[in-house]
């Protein structure tokens, strides 16, 4: 009997349950254990993300190389066709229909005649394969850190005939001030930086040593921006022709490449378009970049530039005002370089 009833206690213990304290007790630990631990997975996924945005900018410059191997030049930052005054949006290819041959090698013979024709006139020549090309993403060319819903595969094109146009996220360096372009046949001062579209460059002429000269690096969409003009991704196939002549920030050229007045992770201009002439990613702190020695690195967003208290759309007037910013960019300034 006595045995008996110790056996119902227990089962009474035993089907008791948890107190509240235990509970919130629990709850707790839980709650302390995913504290310590969101950080460190974090971490990781931002630590993957930025390797495989290196590894991509790593692509493209041994595509660069290749081209520059096969054509004794580097591409030109963008392609203008002799005569060629027009302003329509998206008409123009750039130095990424170049870097593309030489990726996947899916593009060779769609492009051969880029820097001959527009887009409009391969689209004409080359039909559906073009328009499937033009208008299909390229893996390489997107970084996975820009996390922006906006973000968009392509961007619509107000040109019936050539629709909407691949998005990308790396842009080239194309000058020590605002990104050059021909302005309905005007140019401005002659531009400091590797992709431009005056002439190709080659390794000859990056005077400065291709370890000290930033070739590639990234733009995220930014749309998110706030009241902030937005900083385009890049356009991988087209360019917005040859610029306004009534707006000198946007010359064409910014769809797919940069200019050190758009600075590094900027955004807080009174200039209305200059954010859409910098570099920017989702990386914190920073943005990749690459140099023309082929190397790639993480460039921490503070870097010393001559725009940081000379908010401006021209070049600095001497190359002894440059700071490390532009002579990263520049080919020829002859200044020492620094650390960075």
């Amino acid at each position: 009997m006595k045995s008996h009833l110790i056996a119902v206690r227990h089962r009474r213990r035993a089907q008791r349950g948890w107190s509240l304290i235990e509970v919130l007790v629990a709850v707790g630990v839980i709650a302390l254990l995913l504290a310590i631990a969101f950080p460190a997975i974090q971490s990781l996924r931002d630590g993957s993300r930025r390797a495989q945005c290196m590894n991509n900018l790593r692509q493209v410059n041994l595509a660069t190389q290749n081209f520059e191997t096969a054509n004794m030049s580097f591409p030109l930052g963008i392609h203008v066709p002799p005569g060629t005054t027009s302003n329509k949006p998206n008409e123009l290819f750039t130095w990424l229909a170049d870097v593309a041959s030489f990726t996947d090698g899916s593009s060779v013979d769609v492009l051969e005649h880029a820097a001959t024709d527009t887009i409009a006139d391969i689209i004409a020549l080359q039909g559906e394969r073009a328009t499937d090309l033009l208008h299909s993403p390229r893996p390489w060319a997107r970084c996975p850190a820009d996390s922006d819903a906006s973000i968009r595969n392509a961007r619509r094109s107000s040109e019936t005939d050539v629709g909407d146009l691949a998005l990308g996220h790396y842009v080239a360096a194309n000058n020590v001030g605002i990104c050059h372009g021909l302005r309905n046949g005007i140019t401005r001062a002659a531009p400091n930086g590797t992709f431009h579209g005056i002439e190709a460059e080659d390794s000859a002429s990056v005077e400065d040593g291709l370890s000290n000269t930033v070739f590639y690096s990234e733009r995220i969409y930014g749309s998110f921006r706030s009241s902030q003009p937005f900083a385009n991704a890049a356009l991988i196939y087209g360019s917005r022709g040859v610029g306004n002549p009534a707006d000198p920030t946007r010359p064409g050229a910014h769809d797919a490449t940069f200019g050190a007045a758009g600075q590094v992770n900027r955004f807080d201009f009174t200039i209305e378009g200059l954010a859409q002439h910098g570099v920017s990613s989702g990386h914190a702190g920073g943005v990749i970049i690459a140099l023309g020695d082929g190397s790639v690195r993480f460039l921490q967003q503070d870097v010393d530039s001559y725009y940081d208290d000379n908010e401006s759309i021209e070049r600095p007037e001497t190359t002894s005002e440059y700071g490390i910013w532009e002579r990263l960019i520049a080919i020829n300034d002859g200044e020492p370089m620094g650390s960075f």
